[in-house]
């Protein structure tokens, strides 16, 4: 099991560098359900389950935490291979666990369940262990339940992310934050499966709708080096290209059999 550190000094440079990162891959972050969030982390040490889909899922948390909430600090389970090969992770709160030890898990379980003795302390967990496409039905492992179950003065929250392309040239991130769990479900895998399943839910009819109260966090305007770039290679391909070459003309002509050659003449 690899601890978390969090620097302060490396925490501020990395909000900077996590909106910076977000602005240049990302049309825009949407959010619903922030005041949700801010409310559980001010009441309680929070628990937040959410799907995995996407390397961004832990970058998106850490940011939300560092930037979106008040009096929080933020920290989230990784897959230890990952973090040996992105060491950056664990200055900014996270921590790792090796999957294929049932003892590494007991640590990072453990881990988590001290961390969670603190108020303002946020632990997120991505139950599914492992990136899966969105399209999967949510099938939860047990450590997320087993940490609820250890700590139940802890408010378990509820969260589905998305990275979905909606005719931008970059794709838009949607963070949909559900109600906390009540305690007879905060420490059961399926019923916090279904909660998520419902956030994820929620993105769907937005993208459909749009009257699911997302909030856009984050705008990135497009760029206007890019904007010229095809402005001027559509231009120069038009001025390339003789006006009277169609569609026709660009394809090579079909070759004639033997017999159609006779007919002719």
């Amino acid at each position: 099991m690899i601890p978390a550190v969090r620097w302060s000094p490396f925490l501020r440079w990395f909000a900077r560098h996590a909106t910076g990162r977000l602005r240049e891959s990302f049309a825009a972050v949407h959010v619903r359900g922030l005041t949700t969030l801010q409310a559980a982390v001010d009441e309680a040490p929070t628990l937040v389950v959410a799907n995995h889909s996407s390397w961004w899922d832990a970058l998106v948390a850490l940011w939300l935490g560092e930037r979106c909430l008040r009096g929080a600090q933020t920290f989230g389970m990784m897959e230890a291979a990952n973090l040996r090969r992105l060491r950056f992770f664990r200055w900014a709160g996270c921590f790792g666990v090796d999957r294929t030890s049932r003892r590494d898990g007991a640590r990072a379980s453990r881990y988590a369940i001290d961390l969670l003795q603190h108020r303002g302390h946020v632990v997120w967990v991505f139950p599914q262990g492992q990136e899966q496409p969105p399209h999967v039905p949510l099938r939860f492992e047990l450590g997320a339940a087993g940490i609820a179950r250890r700590v139940p003065n802890a408010r378990v929250v509820p969260v589905a992310l998305a990275f979905v392309f909606e005719g931008d040239e970059r794709p838009h991130v949607y963070v949909s934050v559900g109600d906390p769990l009540t305690p007879e479900h905060a420490a059961d895998r399926d019923m916090q499966a279904q909660a998520v399943d419902r956030e994820r839910e929620r993105i769907r009819l937005q993208l459909e709708s749009r009257a699911q109260g997302f909030e856009t966090l984050l705008h990135s305007p497009e760029s206007k080096l890019s904007g010229w770039a095809t402005a001027w290679l559509d231009a120069v391909a038009g001025w390339l290209q003789p006006r009277q070459i169609g569609i026709r003309a660009a394809l090579p002509e079909p070759k004639r059999s033997s017999a159609e050659t006779t007919t002719e003449t």
